[in-house]
């Protein structure tokens, strides 16, 4: 037979077993919340991390484009300086031209008054010539 001592021992046991039995029942709803809130923040981390590779590859692609930028405004910069360069050599050259041109200008009339004298001095001289001989 079962004593009264074995029954509220068995009681005691069942209890104990029962608020184990919650216990660890509370610890693993908490370790299913905990899984749960672990899994949204990896999901969250992970979109997360995606976005920022993604701007990151963007960025790259910004940073290629402003060396080629850059690179191109160089050359660019070298070629306006030539330019400028041959641009001053050309104006000297038209200086030079325009004063030679002014010189040979001059000297044509110069050499028209001349011609123009000259053939003076030959039609006073023809006419004095046709005087003499009449």
């Amino acid at each position: 037979m079962v004593s009264v001592e074995d029954l509220g021992q068995e009681r005691r046991q069942r209890a104990k077993t029962d608020e184990e039995n919650k216990a660890l029942q509370e610890k693993a709803r908490q370790l299913v919340n905990d899984n749960e809130h672990l899994s949204t923040l990896l999901s969250e981390s992970s979109t997360r991390i995606e976005r920022l590779e993604e701007e990151m590859k963007r960025l790259h692609r910004m940073q290629e484009d402003k060396q080629k930028i850059l690179a191109s405004a160089q050359s660019d910069q070298v070629a306006a300086s030539r330019a400028i360069q041959q641009n001053r050599t050309l104006k000297i050259q038209l200086e030079q031209l325009q004063s030679a041109f002014e010189l040979l200008t001059e000297e044509n009339k110069k050499m028209e008054r001349e011609l123009v004298t000259a053939r003076r001095r030959i039609n006073e001289l023809d006419s004095t010539c046709q005087s003499l001989r009449e």
